[in-house]
């Protein structure tokens, strides 16, 4: 998948994500390689999806990044401002969905 991604304080930048599915329960997404972005960070996303018990589905979410030399310093900046981003987004899916969440 090709994209225009854009990390907070940070301009946008064309990128292209390279996404492995193991079908109902597991998604990763890794930074290609050889895009910009790869000068600045590396990249893996991941969705995990487990059936509960109680007829439910527990759906974890979770970015990484890992900044390389001389870009390590971003990496404080970030860690709130993703956090805030990845609630949005699990809200926007949970909301889409008809789930609820629990932390």
């Amino acid at each position: 998948m090709r994209l225009w991604g854009r990390l907070p304080g940070l301009p946008p930048a064309p990128d292209r994500q390279d996404f492995t599915l193991k079908r109902w329960s597991h998604l990763t997404f890794v930074g290609a390689p050889l895009q910009p972005g790869r000068l600045v960070f590396n990249f893996v996303g991941t969705f995990e999806c487990v059936p509960l018990d109680d007829d439910t589905t527990r759906v974890t979410h979770a970015y990484e990044f890992t900044f390389r030399k001389p870009f390590r310093w971003i990496e404080r900046r970030m860690a709130e401002p993703l956090q805030f981003e990845i609630d949005e987004e699990v809200a926007r899916l949970a909301e889409i969905l008809g789930a609820e969440i629990s932390c």
